[in-house]
C-alpha cells in the first residue's frame, strides 16, 4: 500500500476542458484502485464473506421508486445498491 498515488488537483489555468478531461480519467482509475484495495482489505478482515451476486442484482434490478420519494433520494439509494 506504500505505492498508493495520491490524486492530483484539478488544474484550472490553460485548456480547462482538456485538464478536466485527463482529471476525470485520473479519477476513474484512481477510484478504481482504490476500491480494490478496499476489497482486497474486507477479504483479510472477513476471509469467510461471501457476498450473493444473485440476490444483490435482482434486489437492485427490482428497486422502484417510492411512492412520494424524490428521485435524488432513489437515484442515491440505486447508486449504493450498484
Amino acid at each position: 500500500m506504500n505505492n498508493f498515488k495520491q490524486l492530483g488537483p484539478l488544474i484550472f489555468t490553460g485548456n480547462v476542458a482538456e485538464n478536466y478531461c485527463k482529471f476525470k480519467q485520473k479519477f476513474k482509475l484512481y477510484m478504481l484502485e482504490l476500491g480494490e484495495r478496499i476489497a482486497s482489505l474486507g477479504t483479510i478482515l472477513h476471509p469467510t464473506s461471501k457476498c450473493n451476486v444473485s440476490v444483490e442484482r435482482h434486489i437492485l434490478f427490482t428497486r422502484e421508486q417510492k411512492e412520494g420519494e424524490l428521485i435524488d433520494s432513489y437515484m442515491t439509494e440505486l447508486r449504493k445498491l450498484s
